[in-house]
């Protein structure tokens, strides 16, 4: 699967996700998302520190 394919195929499911979280916490999708955005982020972060920290 092409990276383009796998973004947005990612952000469907998230979508998905955001709208179930939605109805079942009544907060609204865009806080899931944002929360969701905020954890990746984290994620890629702390992984890209790691793998830099094992090339140096």
């Amino acid at each position: 699967m092409s990276k383009i394919g796998h973004s947005k195929n990612l952000r469907h499911r998230q979508y998905i996700r955001a709208k179930f979280f939605w109805r079942y916490f009544s907060e609204t999708s865009e806080f899931w998302m944002n929360l969701q955005r905020d954890f990746d982020l984290r994620t890629a972060a702390n992984e890209s520190r790691a793998e830099i920290e094992r090339s140096i």
